[in-house]
Formats: C-alpha cells, sequence, structure tokens
C-alpha cells in the first residue's frame, strides 16, 4: 500500500501492528518487496517506521557528497528527501538486497533440478542455457503444466532470502 508522510516521502508500508506494537514486519511483505524490486531504485527499511524508502542510486552519491539540491520535478523532490533522509540517518535504515543480489537465473536453474520427472528437468535445463534462458525456461513450464510450482518455489525462494535479510540485521519479523 502507497502512502505519503509528512514530508512528501513515498513509502511502501511493512509494517504490521498488533494493539499498536510493532510485532515485526511480515515475511511475506518483505519477500514481495524483494520480487518487486527494480534496478533503478536502492530501497531501504526503516527501521522505526517499518517502511521502505527508494530512490535512485545516483541521489545516495549526490546527497553524500554534499551536491546542492536542484528541483527536479515532484516526483524526484520526494526521492530526494528519501535520500537525504537515508544518508543523514544510517543506523536508521537498512538496505534491502537488490536485483544485482539476487540472482533469477540461480532460481529457475534450482527449479529445474527440482523437477522430479527426469525427462521434462532435462528438456527444462537444456531450455536455460545460452541467450534467451528466461523465455524458453517460461515456454517450457508453461508447456508441461508446471508454473504454478513455479511461482510457489520462486515465492519460497524469495521469503528465504527476506528471512536471512531480516535475521542478518536484527528485524524482527513474522511468517
Amino acid at each position: 500500500m502507497k502512502n505519503t508522510n509528512n514530508a512528501g516521502v513515498h513509502q511502501i508500508s511493512l509494517m504490521d501492528e498488533k494493539g499498536g506494537v510493532h510485532v515485526g514486519v511480515k515475511l511475506r511483505k518483505v519477500a514481495d518487496e524483494l520480487e518487486m524490486s527494480m534496478e533503478e531504485y536502492l530501497a531501504f527499511f526503516d527501521r522505526e517506521t517499518y517502511e521502505v524508502v527508494r530512490f535512485p542510486p545516483g541521489m545516495y552519491d549526490e546527497v553524500e557528497m554534499g551536491e546542492p539540491y536542484e528541483t527536479r520535478g515532484d516526483w524526484l523532490d520526494e526521492d530526494w528527501k528519501s535520500a537525504e533522509m537515508v544518508v543523514h540517518n544510517e543506523e536508521r535504515f537498512v538496505e534491502l538486497p537488490s536485483k544485482w543480489d539476487i540472482h533469477d537465473y540461480e532460481i529457475i536453474e534450482s527449479f529445474s533440478y527440482s523437477i522430479k520427472d527426469e525427462q521434462v528437468r532435462t528438456q527444462v535445463l537444456n531450455a536455460i542455457r545460452g541467450s534467451g534462458a528466461f523465455r524458453r525456461f517460461r515456454e517450457h513450464i508453461e508447456y508441461h503444466g508446471l508454473l504454478e510450482d513455479w511461482y510457489k518455489y520462486k515465492s519460497d525462494w524469495y521469503a528465504e532470502i527476506a528471512r536471512e535479510w531480516c535475521e542478518e540485521n536484527d528485524i524482527p519479523y513474522e511468517e
């Protein structure tokens, strides 16, 4: 759920409340954030609000180096505010793993090896070699009726990444 706080910073809430007290982030929401992450944005978890802020990577460097702010348009103004908040409160924010940290090819390869039918497994493993691997992978798993299995496998994989990230960063979570 997108919202905007008083400072006009775009945020996506990961908060889970019981009686007004933070009990931890929902692991599924963190996993969904990781799955939806974009190369064009850095994402940081706010330990105080249990929310995620995003902004382009170049802005982090500009704020850190003390570059003067120039109006860039409403949506970039919000990104700039997010970058300033993160740079000036580093202990409060934890960077989420990016698309560069999560290797989708490794996930499809692992899923391919998990296919029980040896003939199908061999076909899918051969399909994911070389250029166009992701497209061919999708075609093969659709053809063999494995699309739902793939979605579950990928979802579980991202949930495990989210769990490890929460544990490494001492962020309380709920399954």
